[in-house]
């Protein structure tokens, strides 16, 4: 009977102690899979994006960072450039050249490397020469010495060049991978501008001109121009500005290599039209120097023109630009605006500057009103002027707004602590858990660890950069620095305001329903799982408080 009673009370023993381990499993497996619930729904919940859309007008200056997909059609400027040349011009009827081409000239500026791909004709017209001309004798010597080429590929090699058409229209349809886009006013001279999109791609550039005659002309003294057959073989090479290359081909096909691409949005009769569409792309350092060195060689060809952060001994090329290109990622900025914007319904307005991120937004000139430029899409990020736009306060002037989560945290804390601790009893069997208790300082710990860097991915999801990042691609620097002193504060304030009223509330519970204070862990647990709620939901909102006490630079005296 005694080994009965022995058997039975091992065998209840390690029954229990089974049972007790499968519970702390568990609880253990609960507590891991709401971390990863909480985690993933944060990214979802907690950092939501909200539809955008505003009007630009024309002296505003706009600038969009991504992947960029393009269609528009395009007829350049209309322009009288080579009007002083037109009664010599009229003279290239004896040779069949089109002349109503330069009566309803419209010009697009090329910069870089561009190859006009199997060219039906091309005919080589000395403008100093043409000049010359005064009787029949000179016209027909003229005539017999002009140079012509069939079925041959032009490329132009460095330098600007002046692409002239009769007004037809130039199409692009193009997925122009990592581009920086802009749309601003260029002045021709004192007294006129035209509007421009500009753009400089990581990728060639392919469009086509519907017109039956083309021409283009050298513009500056580094640009040469070779002609090749189909077997690639050089027919021609020159350097000098005086010669127009004038084309006939019913369907010009275009090829522009990775530079700097304009395109005039005014000065034709039909007007453009234009659809980009832009997300985030994968920005390389490498990229961003390629671009610098474009901008750089562009500066030397407008005569050293100053172009801001365009520097190679200055920290803002290797520092700034990188951090800037990847903040801006999928984005757009507005310089000189104070255009109301509409956000999640709510009317704001831009002052002076404007600033957002999207994971992907359009921007479009209808053709049936080109002097309308619409942005629209949905944003994660969005800077006013002085302040970024929060869901919680989009009708302050500051962006900032009560917390309400952290104050409902607490307050429901305060109720939990004094109704279970004062007026409660526990009816429930005290439980004990050596796994949790041996277990849950270093689970804690951890938890922790994987907060700061939830807390991190989340910094990166919203402005487009992090500590991380930066570590991994610059190493240690002062933006690193920053970075982590923004991220410590954060995680503080969400440690202080929501991870412990949570695990306040946790633990009460728990030790109502039986559970000793060696499971306290589970409450901490659970509770640091609120610091990453507390990034999704008040990042911004912390920031706009840090603007509130410092002045930004104005940006007026660098473009």
């Amino acid at each position: 009977m005694r080994y009965d009673t022995l058997l039975d009370k091992i065998f209840i023993t390690r029954l229990s102690s089974k049972i007790q381990m499968k519970h702390t499993v568990f609880i253990m497996g609960c507590i891991c899979l709401l971390c990863f619930f909480v985690s993933t729904a944060g990214a979802f919940l907690f950092s939501p994006s909200f539809p955008l859309e505003t009007t630009i007008t024309d002296d505003t200056i706009a600038v969009f960072v991504g992947d960029t997909e393009m269609n528009g059609t395009f007829y350049g400027y209309r322009t009288e450039l080579f009007e002083e040349f037109t009664p010599f011009i009229n003279l290239l009827d004896e040779v069949n050249i089109d002349v109503q081409l330069f009566s309803n000239l419209h010009i697009f500026p090329f910069y870089g490397t561009i190859r006009f791909q199997g060219v039906e004709k091309v005919q080589l017209i000395n403008t100093t020469r043409l000049q010359d001309i005064s009787n029949q004798i000179d016209l027909l010597e003229f005539v017999t010495n002009i140079q012509s080429f069939s079925n041959v590929d032009v490329i132009v090699q460095k330098g600007l060049v002046l692409f002239g058409t009769d007004g037809h229209p130039v199409s692009i349809d193009e997925d122009m991978g990592l581009s920086f886009s802009a749309l601003f006013q260029m002045p021709l001279n004192s007294e006129e501008t035209v509007n421009i999109l500009g753009m400089i791609s990581d990728q060639s550039l392919q469009f086509n001109y519907d017109g039956n005659s083309s021409f283009i002309y050298p513009f500056s003294i580094d640009t040469t121009i070779v002609i090749t057959n189909q077997q690639n073989n050089v027919l021609w090479r020159s350097s000098l500005q005086d010669i127009l290359y004038v084309f006939e081909d019913e369907s010009l096909l275009i090829s522009d290599d990775p530079s700097f691409h304009l395109f005039p949005l005014q000065g034709a009769t039909t007007p453009v039209s234009l659809h980009l569409s832009i997300q985030p792309s994968q920005i390389q350092s490498t990229t961003v120097n390629t671009i610098i060195e474009t901008l750089q060689d562009l500066s030397a060809q407008l005569g050293n023109t100053s172009i801001p952060f365009v520097d190679d001994n200055s920290s803002l090329t290797t520092e700034i630009l990188p951090i800037i290109s990847n903040i801006v990622n999928g984005g757009f900025i507005l310089i000189n605006t104070s255009n109301p914007v509409d956000i999640d319904q709510s009317i704001q307005q831009f002052s002076t500057i404007g600033f957002a991120r999207s994971d992907q937004f359009d921007v479009i000139i209808p053709s049936s009103n080109p002097s309308v430029r619409i942005i629209s899409g949905d944003f994660r990020l969005v800077f006013l002027g002085d302040h970024f736009y929060s869901p919680q306060a989009p009708h302050t002037n500051d962006g900032v707004g009560l917390p309400l989560v952290p104050l409902f945290l607490w307050g429901l804390a305060i109720v939990i602590y004094l109704l279970f601790h004062y007026i409660l009893d526990s009816k429930y069997p005290k439980r004990t858990y050596p796994l949790i208790k041996r277990y849950g300082l270093f689970l804690y710990l951890l938890s922790l660890l994987l907060m700061l860097l939830l807390l991190d991915r989340e910094i990166s999801y919203q402005f487009g950069s992090s500590m991380i990042d930066i570590l991994l691609s610059q190493g240690l620097n002062l933006f690193f620095f920053v970075f982590l002193g923004f991220e410590l504060l954060l995680f503080g304030l969400g440690f202080f305001l929501c991870a412990i009223p949570t695990s306040i509330i946790i633990n009460h519970i728990l030790r109502y329903f039986g559970f000793k204070k060696d499971t306290k862990a589970i409450g901490r647990i659970l509770g640091s799982c609120m610091i990453w709620v507390f990034a999704g939901l008040y990042a911004i909102i912390f920031f706009n408080i840090i603007l509130l006490f410092i002045h930004l630079p104005s940006i007026s005296g660098v473009l």
